[in-house]
């Protein structure tokens, strides 16, 4: 392998068949960060968010508040709300 450079890291990683790969990653990319837990809405949340879509598919701050505060999430997870209505608004375009 050639030289790396200073700024890339390597990280080796075995292969299906058993090789091992080296795989060249930039050291700014943090690779032991873990990794922030996966919002899931239950039943219930699920059906309070399609209808707030239903009714308006653009949501703006303050409507994202009382929403996140109905459904019991975080402030982390509110912002997630948005990002869902977004997707859902431009995959009704």
């Amino acid at each position: 392998m050639a030289d790396i450079p200073e700024y890339c890291q390597v990280l080796e990683v075995a292969a299906a068949d058993g090789s091992i790969k080296k795989l060249i990653f930039p050291k700014a990319l943090d690779l032991n960060r873990p990794k922030r837990p996966r919002t899931t809405f239950s039943k219930e949340q699920l059906i309070i968010l399609k209808r707030e879509f239903d009714r308006n598919p653009y949501l703006i701050g303050k409507e994202r508040k009382e929403l996140a505060k109905k459904l019991e999430l975080t402030e982390t997870q509110a912002s997630f709300i948005s990002f869902i209505f977004d997707k859902n608004v431009s995959n009704f375009r």
